[in-house]
């Protein structure tokens, strides 16, 4: 980031984001699903801003038929983050959101099709 200011600081910071995902079928036909997500900012001067959050996701699910019945857990560890700040050359930025923490759904989906019966 630039200014033409004669205090301007010049900050140089890193976002890094690696994402892990992984489905393993089990034994009854059932089907994990988990992934993972490690973020890290670095180069801030204010150490609030520099962090490493690891978020995890996990889904089980058994199909029968036309129906999957599914188990899954969002934020297992419960480290995701509801206030993001950002910093450019305009000046910081503090975002809220308010959001469901960490939970557990349990969700049983249908699907039909119309079939057409041959005359």
């Amino acid at each position: 980031m630039d200014g033409e200011r004669e205090d301007f600081v010049r900050i140089r910071t890193t976002d890094v984001v690696y994402h892990l995902n992984a489905q393993v079928p089990l034994p009854g036909e059932i089907m994990f699903a988990t992934n993972f997500r490690l973020t890290s900012r670095y180069g801030f001067n204010d150490a609030s801003l520099n962090d490493t959050r690891l978020l995890w996701n996990a889904s089980l699910s058994r199909s029968f038929r036309s129906v999957t019945l599914m188990l899954k857990g969002y934020d297992l560890l419960g480290r995701d983050r509801y206030t993001y700040v950002n910093v450019n050359s305009q000046g910081r930025i503090e975002k809220f959101s308010n959001v469901l923490p960490r939970y557990v759904l349990l969700s049983l989906t249908w699907k039909f099709n119309k079939v057409e019966k041959k005359k």
